[in-house]
């Protein structure tokens, strides 16, 4: 009798242990299918320098006021000049020239033989621009566009683009792209600001949608000084952010400080099995997303029930007690 009484509870524990795996087990499960199916949103808010983007639709018509807008020269033979004001090389490129004709005469590299004009921009979709900011001065640069568009406008701004200088930047209002994102600059890119302040949050399905079909916020976190913040489909090792595979993004721009003239920069995300990948200082960037555990902590029915579920535990165990 006694080895009986003795082994009762070694089965006892090896039933716990057993069930302590089973959960374990479905834990990981759960989470692995949620990772690489389960849809979900990311937003990103930051306060950066640089804006690197491949247009996915078309931007079309947003106006700068007092623009000065960076073309390539089609005249072949326009004399050589020198000197890249507001980074626009002479050599292949004209600013917008002045409407005083006695301001015309002088030389062409100087600076004060530039004008304004007011610019209704439009870029097709595949388009890389480049957008950096720093105090006094904004350009969007047009880094490449497609082959069918490289006579048009549009090809006319590759290597240059348009600059807001202190006198436009307060006319900037807000800009609306959607592209594949790159948020901040690498610490290469030594001409580039980098993120200074920003924000990140998912928000997906959890339990309590299959009641009410809202999605609520499963994860939130900071960005720190010097990040790189960018878009990528769940599983995705591409190289280059750039490049697809990349969930497509809703971004806003605006300049709320025109005295430090930093953009403030919105993403959001498709929806879908994306992640967001943040680095720092070139260095490996992490892969931030919600786990399953976020997503069943921000479900407003299971807080309740398990609430509930531990408060009747406490009242049972004082009752007992008492007894």
């Amino acid at each position: 009798m006694s080895v009986n009484k003795s082994g009762r509870p070694r089965a006892r524990c090896l039933i716990k242990a057993v069930v302590f795996a089973a959960i374990v087990l479905v834990a990981i499960f759960c989470d692995l299918l949620y990772d690489r199916y389960i849809t979900r949103s990311a937003v990103v808010e930051a306060t950066t320098g640089t804006l690197q983007l491949v247009l996915t639709r078309e931007l079309n018509g947003k106006f700068f006021e007092n623009a000065i807008v960076c073309r390539r020269q089609q005249d072949d033979d326009a004399p050589v000049a020198r000197g890249a004001p507001y980074g626009c090389s002479r050599r292949t490129h004209a600013l917008t020239p002045p409407e005083d004709e006695q301001v015309q005469t002088r030389p062409q590299n100087d600076e004060e033989n530039i004008g304004r004009e007011n610019y209704n921009l439009t870029l097709p979709a595949g388009t890389k621009v480049v957008l950096t900011a720093r105090p006094g001065l904004v350009a969007l640069r047009v880094v490449d566009v497609p082959t069918a568009y490289a006579e048009a406008e549009a090809g006319l701004l590759v290597g240059g683009g348009v600059i807001l200088d202190a006198r436009a930047i307060p006319a900037f209002g807000t800009l609306p792209m959607t592209g594949r994102a790159l948020i901040g600059a690498s610490q290469s890119e030594t001409d580039f600001p980098t993120i200074t302040t920003g924000s990140y949050q998912f928000t997906g399905p959890t339990p309590a949608a299959l009641l009410d079909g809202e999605w609520r916020v499963v994860r939130e976190g900071k960005l720190l000084s010097g990040a790189t913040v960018y878009f990528a489909e769940r599983g995705s090792d591409v190289q280059d952010p750039l490049e697809k595979p990349a969930p497509e993004t809703r971004l806003t721009v605006s300049i709320p400080d025109p005295g430090s003239s930093l953009l403030r920069v919105t993403g959001i995300s498709d929806a879908g099995p994306m992640v967001l990948k943040i680095a720092y200082y070139s260095t490996e960037g992490p892969t931030v997303r919600p786990s399953i555990t976020n997503v069943l902590l921000a479900d407003p029915i299971l807080t309740f029930l398990a609430s509930l579920i531990l408060g009747l535990i406490a009242f049972y165990e004082f009752l007992r007690s008492r007894n």
